[in-house]
């Protein structure tokens, strides 16, 4: 038996090999196209990642530049819809950049000069669409969303937007105790008293400072000095006493 089990195997593997062949080349077509559909499906991917999306991330942050500019500056209107210099304005740059991350990124400052504006359900709904995991980044925008309720007389939805800023901040216990009661105190504050705005801003304040998060020090001279020139112009005294300082540092080893 076993001798006829050794003279079947070869002839079942020979069948097998046949049947296979056999399916291959009915199904050819099929495989071919299949493995076609892979690599245009690949090839797009990279070519869109290539050719549309890395170019239009570049794009993106170059026209969020001017106005970043605009924006330190509180020229909120021209950083908002744009000059007559070229600048298209962040709404623009949101819209046409929508899938990038400088696009998602011109929500947050549309969002936020509306806020600025005084157009308050506008800004809302610019930061609404703007989402961040960073926890300083994250609770800024939430508790900037908390003074527009509030400033739009929705008091409950701010204090709880406002709560959750303070929750994503991670406040230290003191300071999370100190914001608990001066937003308890808001809540019995008229709007039309002298001292309401006073007290929103500085609950908004304590959510946004960087509580827990720390930088290691940067003291390379020529990088400073490029970030100077870059943001500051002009004041060439100060920013040589800045650069003095810092080498000043970087010989001392101290801060």
């Amino acid at each position: 038996m076993a001798e006829k089990k050794q003279i079947q195997d070869p002839l079942d593997l020979d069948q097998a090999m046949s049947s296979s062949e056999a399916f291959i080349i009915k199904y050819k077509n099929k495989f071919l196209a299949g493995i076609a559909a892979i690599v245009i499906v690949v090839g797009g991917v990279l070519g869109y990642q290539h050719f549309i999306s890395e170019p239009n991330e570049k794009k993106a942050s170059e026209a969020l530049f001017k106005g970043e500019q605009y924006f330190m500056a509180d020229n909120y209107e021209f950083a908002l819809n744009g000059d007559s210099l070229g600048f298209k304005g962040f709404l623009n740059v949101a819209n046409e950049f929508g899938g990038t991350d400088a696009g998602k990124l011109a929500n947050a400052y549309a969002g936020i000069c509306y806020a600025q504006l005084g157009q308050y359900e506008n800004a809302v709904k610019f930061l609404d669409k703007f989402n961040a995991n960073d926890q300083l980044v994250s609770p800024a925008l939430m508790a900037t969303m908390g003074n527009c309720y509030v400033q739009m007389g929705q008091l409950d939805k701010g204090a709880a937007t406002l709560m959750k800023a303070a929750d994503k901040a991670n406040l230290p216990k003191k300071a999370r105790a100190a914001f608990e009661k001066e937003l308890a105190k808001l809540e019995r504050i008229p709007m039309q008293a002298p001292d309401y705005n006073v007290q929103l801003n500085y609950l908004q304040t304590l959510t946004t400072l960087p509580w827990g998060k720390k930088t290691q020090d940067n003291l390379n001279l020529n990088n400073a000095e490029r970030q100077l020139n870059r943001d500051h112009y002009g004041l060439e005294k100060v920013k040589e006493r800045i650069l003095e300082h810092l080498a000043m540092l970087r010989v001392s080893g101290k801060m």
